[in-house]
């Protein structure tokens, strides 16, 4: 079944794209011909670019993406530890209020977040801490731990008054507000004060 030819030179270039298991077959997807050759210039032609761009022969592409990274992600990683460092530093030097800090931040991710709150509830005079961290979308990522507060239940009321989405437990709720900074940090000081 299929296209036939009268001999194989009238196939031209073949160039296979796929080849996947099919019921109790195989399934494979090809060019031929001018749209083979078409193909497989287009992808010299960004090999070449790609190849400029990085100033690489062609034939080190993958390994120089590869280094590319490699390198982005110890950044990445590096920026990470320093806004983790920056968070711990701000919940060590904030001031505590009848038991209670709250701590604003950007771009922490949730694991920061939880660090930074577990390491300031080991402090005596810490009762209730608030992290919070700015997103790209200007809404706040929320993570608030209690030794003493029924957090679960003021969940539902923070959630209201701050436009928030999250939940948890007593001891520890996390989620997101959608309302500016300073009316954060009230609702939180009126909240969690009692």
């Amino acid at each position: 079944c299929g296209t036939h030819v009268r001999f194989t030179g009238e196939i031209g270039l073949l160039k296979v794209l796929t080849c996947e298991k099919h019921k109790d077959g195989v399934r494979l997807t090809m060019l031929a011909g001018a749209k083979a050759y078409a193909y497989m210039s287009m992808l010299f032609e960004q090999g070449q670019k790609i190849s400029h761009l990085l100033s690489v022969p062609m034939e080190q592409l993958a390994s120089s993406v590869e280094k590319l990274q490699a390198e982005e992600a110890a950044a990445q990683g590096k920026l990470q530890q320093l806004i983790r460092n920056d968070l711990l530093q701000k919940t060590e030097q904030a001031d505590i209020r009848e038991g209670l800090v709250t701590v604003f931040g950007e771009g922490v991710n949730r694991n920061d977040l939880r660090f930074c709150a577990k390491q300031s509830l080991l402090r005596d005079e810490v009762q209730t801490i608030a992290v919070c961290s700015l997103e790209a979308d200007g809404s706040y990522s929320y993570l608030i731990m209690s030794k003493c507060l029924p957090l679960r239940a003021l969940c539902r009321q923070l959630n209201q008054l701050l436009d928030g989405r999250g939940g948890g437990s007593d001891e520890l709720i996390q989620g997101t507000f959608r309302k500016e900074k300073d009316e954060i940090a009230s609702v939180l000081r009126e909240v969690l004060h009692g």
